[in-house]
Protein backbone atom coordinates (compact mmCIF):
# COMPACT_ATOMS: atom_id res chain seq x y z
CA UNK A 1 0.00 0.00 0.00
CA UNK A 2 1.17 3.40 -0.71
CA UNK A 3 0.55 6.73 0.46
CA UNK A 4 1.43 10.07 1.64
CA UNK A 5 0.05 12.11 3.98
CA UNK A 6 0.75 16.12 4.90
CA UNK A 7 -1.41 18.62 6.85
CA UNK A 8 -4.35 18.41 4.22
CA UNK A 9 -4.82 15.83 2.90
CA UNK A 10 -4.06 11.71 3.03
CA UNK A 11 -3.81 9.63 -0.27
CA UNK A 12 -3.56 6.11 0.05
CA UNK A 13 -3.59 3.43 -2.81
CA UNK A 14 -4.29 -0.33 -2.41
CA UNK A 15 -4.77 -3.16 -5.27
CA UNK A 16 -7.36 -5.72 -3.92
CA UNK A 17 -7.40 -9.44 -5.36
CA UNK A 18 -11.16 -9.29 -6.30
CA UNK A 19 -13.42 -8.42 -9.46
CA UNK A 20 -14.39 -4.20 -9.38
CA UNK A 21 -17.89 -5.10 -9.35
CA UNK A 22 -17.37 -6.77 -5.79
CA UNK A 23 -14.89 -4.45 -4.38
CA UNK A 24 -17.19 -1.41 -5.48
CA UNK A 25 -20.11 -3.53 -3.43
CA UNK A 26 -18.29 -3.33 -0.74
CA UNK A 27 -18.03 0.03 -0.08
CA UNK A 28 -21.78 0.57 -1.00
CA UNK A 29 -24.06 -2.36 0.04
CA UNK A 30 -24.63 -2.21 3.74
CA UNK A 31 -24.85 -6.09 4.12
CA UNK A 32 -21.54 -6.50 3.07
CA UNK A 33 -20.19 -3.08 4.45
CA UNK A 34 -20.77 -4.39 8.09
CA UNK A 35 -18.59 -7.52 7.31
CA UNK A 36 -15.24 -5.28 7.12
CA UNK A 37 -15.54 -1.65 7.72
CA UNK A 38 -13.51 0.09 10.06
CA UNK A 39 -9.84 -1.03 11.61
CA UNK A 40 -9.33 -4.44 12.62
CA UNK A 41 -11.01 -6.21 15.52
CA UNK A 42 -13.85 -3.27 15.45
CA UNK A 43 -18.35 -4.35 15.09
CA UNK A 44 -20.47 -2.58 13.20
CA UNK A 45 -23.19 -1.81 14.95
CA UNK A 46 -24.50 0.91 12.38
CA UNK A 47 -24.50 0.64 8.74
CA UNK A 48 -26.76 3.25 6.79
CA UNK A 49 -26.34 3.87 3.24
CA UNK A 50 -28.41 5.97 0.75
CA UNK A 51 -25.92 5.55 -2.18
CA UNK A 52 -26.98 9.08 -4.50
CA UNK A 53 -25.58 12.19 -4.67
CA UNK A 54 -27.09 13.85 -1.55
CA UNK A 55 -27.88 11.11 0.04
CA UNK A 56 -26.72 10.29 3.54
CA UNK A 57 -24.83 7.77 5.16
CA UNK A 58 -23.78 6.84 8.91
CA UNK A 59 -21.64 4.20 10.26
CA UNK A 60 -20.97 3.06 13.59
CA UNK A 61 -18.34 1.01 15.22
CA UNK A 62 -17.70 -0.44 18.18
CA UNK A 63 -14.37 -0.96 19.72
CA UNK A 64 -12.07 -1.32 23.11
CA UNK A 65 -12.23 2.13 23.87
CA UNK A 66 -16.21 2.29 22.93
CA UNK A 67 -18.74 3.06 20.72
CA UNK A 68 -18.00 5.98 17.31
CA UNK A 69 -20.15 6.78 14.53
CA UNK A 70 -18.99 8.52 11.55
CA UNK A 71 -21.63 10.27 8.86
CA UNK A 72 -21.60 12.23 6.00
CA UNK A 73 -23.34 12.88 2.67
CA UNK A 74 -22.70 11.91 -0.98
CA UNK A 75 -21.50 13.95 -3.08
CA UNK A 76 -20.82 12.22 -6.27
CA UNK A 77 -21.85 8.50 -7.08
CA UNK A 78 -20.17 7.07 -10.27
CA UNK A 79 -20.99 3.24 -9.72
CA UNK A 80 -17.71 1.27 -10.19
CA UNK A 81 -15.36 4.19 -10.45
CA UNK A 82 -15.48 6.99 -8.27
CA UNK A 83 -17.43 7.96 -5.28
CA UNK A 84 -17.04 11.25 -3.02
CA UNK A 85 -18.50 11.68 0.35
CA UNK A 86 -18.26 14.08 3.19
CA UNK A 87 -16.88 12.52 6.50
CA UNK A 88 -17.47 13.52 9.99
CA UNK A 89 -17.38 12.09 13.31
CA UNK A 90 -20.42 12.30 15.73
CA UNK A 91 -20.21 13.90 19.18
CA UNK A 92 -16.10 15.00 18.33
CA UNK A 93 -14.97 17.25 21.53
CA UNK A 94 -12.80 18.61 19.90
CA UNK A 95 -13.65 21.41 16.97
CA UNK A 96 -15.86 19.67 14.52
CA UNK A 97 -13.75 18.12 11.51
CA UNK A 98 -15.42 17.51 8.18
CA UNK A 99 -13.32 16.29 5.41
CA UNK A 100 -13.92 15.01 1.94
CA UNK A 101 -12.90 11.72 0.60
CA UNK A 102 -12.64 10.28 -2.52
CA UNK A 103 -12.47 6.81 -3.91
CA UNK A 104 -11.77 5.88 -7.50
CA UNK A 105 -11.91 1.95 -8.61
CA UNK A 106 -10.04 1.21 -11.19
CA UNK A 107 -9.89 -2.51 -12.60
CA UNK A 108 -6.43 -4.69 -13.38
CA UNK A 109 -7.82 -7.38 -13.99
CA UNK A 110 -10.99 -9.56 -14.00
CA UNK A 111 -9.81 -10.55 -10.47
CA UNK A 112 -7.72 -7.52 -9.42
CA UNK A 113 -9.03 -4.02 -8.93
CA UNK A 114 -6.94 -0.95 -7.84
CA UNK A 115 -8.53 1.47 -5.35
CA UNK A 116 -7.15 5.18 -4.85
CA UNK A 117 -8.30 7.15 -1.83
CA UNK A 118 -8.05 10.96 -1.30
CA UNK A 119 -9.39 12.60 2.23
CA UNK A 120 -8.48 16.14 2.41
CA UNK A 121 -9.27 19.25 4.51
CA UNK A 122 -7.91 17.96 7.56
CA UNK A 123 -7.11 20.56 10.52
CA UNK A 124 -4.14 19.38 11.86
CA UNK A 125 -1.44 16.79 11.04
CA UNK A 126 -2.08 14.71 14.28
CA UNK A 127 -5.50 13.71 12.57
CA UNK A 128 -4.40 13.05 9.09
CA UNK A 129 -2.34 10.71 10.83
CA UNK A 130 -4.56 9.17 12.59
CA UNK A 131 -6.91 8.41 9.77
CA UNK A 132 -4.04 7.13 7.93
CA UNK A 133 -3.44 4.14 11.01
CA UNK A 134 -7.00 4.03 10.46
CA UNK A 135 -7.76 3.37 6.95
CA UNK A 136 -4.88 1.46 6.32
CA UNK A 137 -5.86 -1.01 9.54
CA UNK A 138 -9.36 -1.24 7.16
CA UNK A 139 -7.49 -1.60 4.08
CA UNK A 140 -6.25 -4.91 5.98
CA UNK A 141 -9.76 -5.78 7.19
CA UNK A 142 -11.24 -5.50 3.60
CA UNK A 143 -8.38 -7.62 2.41
CA UNK A 144 -9.29 -10.42 4.56
CA UNK A 145 -13.02 -10.07 3.80
CA UNK A 146 -12.55 -10.38 0.56
CA UNK A 147 -9.89 -13.67 0.93
CA UNK A 148 -12.59 -15.22 3.07
CA UNK A 149 -15.40 -14.41 0.62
Amino acid sequence: MNDLLNKESLNLSHTFAASLPFVYNAWTDPGILRHWWGPLGCEVYKCEVDLRPGGKWRYGIRTANGDREVFGEYLSVEPEKRLVFSWQWANDEKKPEKTIVTIIFRAESEDSTHLTMRQEAFLTTESCENHSTGWHSSFESLTQFLTQA
